[in-house]
């Protein structure tokens, strides 16, 4: 039977390096269709998180498309989303640089189509019966700083815009019917987010005027989502009036409820250009296109949910089979759907007439960007097991294939940590919900009686969700032996409005709470160590994290990801899409200034008492820098082991592969650091105001390296090896130097050692260690050539140490630093002879020199 390695939690050497999670975090978004093209944009991290749109052609063939000095991005919003459109062969997409629309056939250069220097663009619809793009603008005015937010009518050769709808603060999702004469769309006003109230609106499109607009749903307690024409004229929307985001039809009288059910058709719309459901045809003629287009095997999964009418409940199954209105002509027969269940994506059929929802079996537990093509649905999704892909499925075979994914990440299947749905009490009627992640590993086991350490994972938003998805993130830790837990605190999405509601006004309170929850769930459960809990977030999940280590005593390290720290600052600096988003996590600002006060770290640093590493971008307009920034110089002032780590060219969430690792090595270092593990693999040490140690590279028996640790780690460590480099020094009338130890010395304290002797730093050679040493040990400059001698071993109850000895024949001058040397004096052949197991020299210069005299280096 196979045996596992033991090791210390933390300590496992893992197949997943930060390399490999920065390689294989290739980020899919704005999946478009038209005809039997699809495209796709890909962020790249190594490629500097440059957005690059991919297109499959009719024919299957798969390729970039995009020219170099070019990215498909934009900053609508500052998230962005919706920066692709596809038509008849031809792409449109926002420039990152100009943040202009450009178009672009394959194979030509692009060519630029609007013409407004300070206009950003997303959500692009092409209306070529008409020659131009409906879209939504964003214009930042230069002089005054205003921003300006408008559905605009763009010529697709000339740039001239015309307003179709102003007057909002914000505006989303034109859609315009099958023959271009309605349009439909979505506005909100501050300080309502789009998850809190959104109005949707249809007019009538005369020439490039739109008339007779009317509000078919929405309100400041209502909102709605991704609008859809079918195409006899029937909109299909997702609206959350009962609790849940469910899908609506209106006919253009009333509408009514397609698929009333316990789950959530619809998202948090922090992106342009979402969309989670594709309306089809008569699902006969669908199942005839497969068999005729070679579409294989029968239907799976069968059956759809109970037949129950969910009232707002949570927990019952979704459902249908209420009797429902006829449903007329030449309707849509069909929605291929994304619906969330209790945390998890599923991918479902929803008859538009009889409301049944059949869910469709699949690997994923994320899916996004639901686009129809013909006959076929294309979608963005991952799972627990599966890496982010393009997917594809034939609703009448029920058929899912993968078309498109990231080649770059060979998986360890038994390496990857499935997830387990927990649920934390909350003292409220619902509870918090998380996945918890245990260590895994195919080759390493804790040591018995030990516990692994537990990262607590607060998510962005806050107005967001964790997933059940595969985070090679999250993998780089549970395969080193962290357990790992998720939280769905009360705010998140996917719970229903009630749930998402229960934020209101507690930000920086109830979400606190569910993390500290299920941090001592999991520690009362015996699943993970008490003594040993962190907390890492960013951005929102940032401020939680900070909350969490100041407010509360639960953690004993964090980390915060571009994390709020001044509520205030926040609430004057940020941009407008989230300048009013605190009236509703807080309060009104300035009204409610002192709660601000009350709610921000950063006025509280003597409360906080664990150390904590800050990671930053410095181009981040979402949280600026200043915010972690004010962070770190406060735990420095205070003296607590605090680490900040700024990146140039770096937004709001990091894109550049070197980025990444650098900040998940320099993490994984922090916590070796703090509880006193080495770190296995390739790693950086990362250098922690007030923590005064060095870090040692660990390497094997025949040098080759294993990781690192921390100096005071290492010594009293016997299972680590680390390099040390001596140099013997000679005098010239042949006598050898050696330094008496001070007794400030942690290690052989007040004995006769070698002449110079330390240790390798990280990343040094031992050659550049013996020039460091001989200057900072006896203030020698070493000659260009050393001369190397030989390799020792030390190995006892404190210290393994790899020792590559050099020699060096010098009179002095020497200058040895008083607080580690009390004495240097060389001594005779006879000297040494004669203190040999008097318990003067270290065990280490004794075994040197029994070598020195074998190889008649000192005269017998």
């Amino acid at each position: 039977m196979y045996s596992k390695r033991i090791a210390p939690y933390g300590s496992w050497e893992s197949p997943f390096s930060a390399g490999m999670v920065a390689a294989g975090g290739t980020r899919y978004s704005d999946l478009v269709t038209d005809g039997d093209t699809v495209c796709w944009i890909e962020s790249r991290p190594r490629d500097a998180g440059r957005c690059v749109v991919v297109m499959r052609a009719p024919n299957g063939r798969i390729a970039d498309i995009t020219p170099q000095g070019f990215q498909a991005r934009t900053r609508v919003h500052e998230y962005g989303g919706g920066a692709l459109a596809l038509s008849e062969g031809e792409v449109f997409f926002t420039n990152f640089t100009d943040q202009q629309v450009y178009r672009h056939r394959p194979g030509e250069a692009p060519r630029r189509v609007t013409v407004n220097p300070s206009g950003r663009y997303a959500d692009l619809v092409v209306d070529r019966r008409r020659g131009r793009l409906v879209c939504v603008r964003e214009e930042h005015d230069a002089r005054s700083g205003e921003v300006r937010n408008t559905l605009e009518s763009v010529g697709l050769d000339d740039g001239r815009e015309r307003t179709l709808v102003a007057g909002c603060d914000f505006c989303s999702s034109p859609r315009m019917n099958a023959d271009g004469t309605r349009l439909a769309w979505l506005t909100w006003s501050h300080p309502q987010m789009p998850w809190d109230g959104t109005e949707l609106w249809v007019g009538e499109l005369r020439d490039d005027t739109l008339v007779n607009p009317e509000r078919v749903a929405g309100g400041p307690d209502e909102s709605v989502f991704q609008p859809e024409w079918a195409p006899d004229g029937c909109l299909y929307f997702v609206a959350d009036r009962t609790n849940w985001w469910n899908l609506y039809e209106w006919n253009g009288r009333e509408a009514r409820a397609v698929c009333p059910s316990c789950c959530e058709f619809g998202l948090a719309q922090w992106g342009l250009g979402m969309s989670t459901y594709a309306l089809m045809g008569d699902p006969a003629s669908l199942r005839s296109y497969a068999v005729a287009s070679g579409g294989r095997g029968p239907s799976v999964g069968g059956g759809g949910f109970a037949q129950k009418l969910c009232r707002g409940e949570r927990g019952s199954r979704a459902g249908g089979g209420e009797e429902r209105s006829p449903q007329r002509a030449g309707c849509a027969a069909q929605a291929v759907c994304a619906y969330n269940e209790q945390g998890w994506w599923k991918l479902g059929l929803v008859d538009l007439k009889t409301g049944r929802l059949e869910s469709v079996p699949g690997p994923f537990s994320s899916i996004s960007s639901v686009r129809r093509t013909g006959a076929v649905v294309y979608f963005i999704a991952s799972g627990p097991g599966t890496p982010a892909c393009v997917a594809r499925l034939d609703p009448g075979s029920r058929r899912v294939d993968i078309v498109s994914q990231d080649s770059g990440t060979v998986l360890v299947p038994e390496a990857i940590s499935q997830p387990e749905s927990i649920e934390i009490p909350t003292g409220e009627a619902e509870p918090a919900q998380a996945f918890y992640y245990p260590p895994t590993s195919a080759e390493f086991a804790g040591p018995p009686g030990e516990k692994p350490l537990l990262i607590v994972k607060s998510h962005g938003g806050p107005t967001g969700a964790a997933t059940a998805t595969l985070s090679l993130d999250t993998q780089f830790w549970t395969s080193r032996g962290f357990a790992v837990v998720d939280v769905n605190y009360r705010g998140s999405t996917g719970f229903g409005r009630r749930f998402r509601n229960a934020l209101r006004d507690r930000w920086g309170v109830v979400d606190v709470e569910d993390c500290v929850h299920a941090a001592q769930l999991l520690a009362e459960r015996g699943c993970v160590d008490a003594q040993r809990l962190i907390i890492r977030g960013g951005s929102a999940g940032g401020y939680t994290t900070l909350c969490a280590l100041t407010f509360t005593q639960a953690f004993k390290a964090g980390a915060s990801y571009y994390g709020v720290s001044d509520c205030e600052a926040l609430a004057r600096d940020t941009h407008k899409f989230e300048s009013r988003y605190l009236d509703r996590l807080i309060g009104p600002y300035p009204e409610r200034a002192a709660l601000y006060r009350e709610r921000s770290p950063i006025h509280f640093p003597e409360r906080l008492s664990c150390p904590l590493i800050l990671f930053q971008g410095l181009e981040d307009r979402i949280v600026p820098p200043n915010q972690s920034e004010m962070m770190y110089e406060a735990l420095k002032r205070k003296g607590i082991p605090v680490v900040y780590l700024a990146f140039e060219g770096e937004q709001h969430g990091f894109r550049k592969a070197e980025t990444i690792v650098r900040s998940l090595e320099a993490e994984l270092a922090f916590y070796g650091a703090v509880f006193r593990f080495a770190v296995m693999g390739p790693a950086q040490g990362v250098d922690i105001t007030n923590l005064r140690d060095e870090w040692f590279a660990v390497v094997d028996e025949q040098n080759q390296p294993r990781g690192l640790a921390l100096r005071s780690v290492c010594h009293g460590s016997p299972e680590l090896i680390h390099r040390t480099v001596h140099v013997v020094v000679f005098g010239r009338d042949g006598r050898l130097l050696l330094q008496k130890r001070s007794l400030n010395k942690d290690i052989q304290p007040g004995r006769w050692d070698t002449a110079v002797g330390g240790h390798v730093a990280v990343g040094e050679t031992p050659e550049q260690a013996v020039r460091r040493e001989l200057n900072e040990e006896l203030g020698v400059t070493a000659p260009a050539a050393l001369e190397f001698l030989f390799e020792t071993r030390t190995r006892n109850s404190i210290e393994s140490e790899n020792a590559t000895v050099f020699r060096l024949t010098c009179d002095g001058p020497f200058h040895p630093p008083a607080d580690e040397v009390d004495e240097v004096r060389f001594w005779t052949a006879a000297e040494l002879r004669a203190a040999l197991g008097t318990g003067q020299l270290t065990p280490s210069l004794e075994s040197e020199l029994e070598r020195l005299f074998t190889l008649g280096l000192l005269p017998a």
